[in-house]
């Protein structure tokens, strides 16, 4: 994020003339340092990160040790995710030298989270009195995640600044990305008494009306913003997506091709919105022919998208229980990305589904070799329990403890499938790691010492004690 270019308008075309005509003709004559940050800050803001290179590569050549240069040097670090080089081009300069410096340090810390130290530096400013350098701070905030810090910065400053519209129109921003969409949708309605020709004041107003799931009031502000411009892409998406939820499909496809026309897509891109905007909905059969057509139309060199896909139409093939073509598009998906556990764990559930044990052991074994997370980890494990392969869900889940022994809840899962394997050593010590409340010395005493048989009646009971606190954890918790 570069800096605000404060040069006036006449010099700042001259300087950009001049160094576009030595680029041109390939003989540079001296800029000092301060044209030279100027420049690479016009290139910044453009997001023309080559351009911002050589600007900054030929001024450093010129001079070697200018602040102001290594300050949009550690920019351009920034935006290239760099931010090990940007601490480093700008380690030895102090915060009171500009205060670039200290916009630039906010966001190195905001990268590592340490929002304390992100307000200590902006309490360096002198900001009070200063609206640009206000709004500039709370953008920087809601840029880099940290709405609901925006929104309390700005707070303070909503009584004396309300009546500026960039100020409120920021403010009402940050309400809709906190939650706060009641409070978006007044401020919105202001502005727009306005500025009643505002198209993005409208498109921000149904978004959100679209997030209170008000999608009739969604649809009539894409309306309003469609006739103060008819060409708004935004206006059009989102009454597509108010559409889709309404079960409009039809005119919210309609709505969706309104959009491409003008703002043309291309059209391995144009379908993959239509088809993820299906599944999304559940709505897996109708989204396959779109999936389909992306393939068809991707360049070889478009590995990245033809791997998005990958991620959905398997599993859109293999919900609708077209189990060939999934295993089809799945082998296509391990072809291009042999380590990639998601698409390991979908070949498990084909293989599964197609109730093929052979493949399925064989699909389990090479997931177990790939998945170094416990989300992963334990979806196999499920996967193996479900499917009776006891022995890999103790591996799984014994993983999932070793990485996280906390993650949902894993100490249940682990006595489950070792009553289930009949893994009596573990069976023991997870009742005791559980801390079950019937699980004494007698009924301890009474397990060492039964029969076989006995044992079998004991671990058949705790297994419908076990699927009883599952379902009631589940109930408790949904979320997990």
């Amino acid at each position: 994020m570069g800096r605000i270019n404060k040069i006036p308008d006449d010099a700042w075309e001259d300087l950009l003339s001049r160094y576009e005509a030595m680029k041109a003709s390939g003989n540079y004559s001296y800029l000092d340092a301060e044209e030279i940050a100027d420049l690479a800050n016009h290139y910044l803001n453009l997001m023309e990160m080559e351009e911002v290179s050589a600007v900054i590569e030929y001024g450093l050549k010129l001079h070697p040790d200018s602040p102001v240069i290594r300050i949009e040097q550690g920019f351009y670090y920034l935006d290239m995710d760099q931010p090990e080089k940007a601490r480093e081009v700008i380690r030895d300069l102090s915060e009171d030298w500009s205060e670039e410096v200290v916009f630039l340090k906010v966001e190195l810390s905001l990268i590592d989270k340490n929002v304390e130290e992100a307000k200590r530096l902006f309490g360096t400013l002198d900001y009070a009195e200063d609206k640009e350098q206000i709004i500039r701070i709370a953008c920087v905030w809601l840029d880099t995640g940290y709405a609901d810090e925006a929104l309390a910065f700005l707070e303070r400053f909503l009584d004396k600044y309300q009546g500026e519209e960039e100020f409120l129109s920021l403010y009402a921003e940050c309400c809709q990305k906190v939650g706060k969409l009641e409070d978006a949708i007044n401020y919105f309605n202001i502005l727009l008494d306005r500025q009643p020709y505002s198209a993005t004041y409208w498109v921000a107003l149904a978004r959100s009306y679209y997030d209170l799931e008000e999608y009739g009031k969604c649809i009539e502000a894409c309306d309003f913003a469609l006739a103060a411009e008819e060409q708004f892409t935004m206006a059009h998406l989102f009454k597509g997506d108010a559409l889709f939820m309404l079960g409009e499909d039809q005119q919210a496809i309609a709505e969706y091709q309104k959009s491409t026309t003008f703002q043309t897509l291309p059209s391995p891109l144009n379908n993959i919105f239509f088809a993820l905007k299906y599944f999304s909905q559940e709505k897996y059969k109708e989204s396959i022919p779109y999936f389909i057509k992306v393939l068809e139309d991707i360049p070889d060199d478009e590995a990245y998208l033809r791997v998005s896909v990958y991620h959905y139409l398997p599993s859109a093939l293999l919900i609708t229980g077209e189990i060939a073509e999934a295993r089809k598009y799945c082998r296509e998906w391990l072809k291009y990305c042999p380590r990639d556990v998601q698409a390991h764990l979908l070949w498990c559930r084909i293989s599964a589904a197609a109730k093929n044990d052979i493949s399925l052991e064989q699909a389990i074994e090479e997931t177990l070799l790939v998945a170094e997370d416990a989300e992963s980890l334990y979806e196999l494990g499920e996967i193996c329990m479900q499917n009776e392969f006891y022995q890999y869900a103790v591996q799984a889940f014994e993983k999932v403890k070793s990485l996280n022994s906390h993650f949902k809840n894993i100490d249940l899962e682990l006595l489950n499938v070792y009553l289930h394997y009949r893994y009596y050593p573990k069976i023991e010590s997870s009742l005791e790691q559980l801390n079950i409340e019937y699980w004494n010395r007698d009924l301890k005493s009474y397990w060492q010492n039964s029969t076989e048989e006995e044992k079998e009646g004991f671990i058949r009971a705790l297994i419908e004690h076990v699927k009883q606190m599952k379902n009631d954890q589940e109930e408790n918790n949904p979320e997990q």
